[in-house]
């Protein structure tokens, strides 16, 4: 999988398809706000833990699936935007 991130990230990467598909559920990263700790520490912890999207783009580039920060391209290769 070609992604925007590390492979020294210790991050869970899905493909887009799957990042937006039902198979996965976001709420089961919630968590209670603690207000005995700083907001940032938790949004970091928070952040650490749940899955990224490994390349950016829309939905609407056809034969493009390797682009990055674009949309409506076609028959388009590891470009980014």
């Amino acid at each position: 999988m070609i992604s925007v991130y590390s492979p020294e990230k210790l991050y869970t990467i899905y493909e887009q398809k799957i990042w937006w598909g039902d198979d996965w559920s976001p709420m089961e990263y919630g968590r209670d706000f603690d207000f005995e700790r700083p907001f940032f520490d938790q949004f970091q912890a928070l952040y650490a833990e749940t899955p990224k999207m490994n390349l950016y783009h829309q939905l609407k580039n056809e034969n493009s699936e390797y682009s990055h920060l674009s949309s409506s391209n076609k028959d388009c290769y590891l470009i980014a935007a």
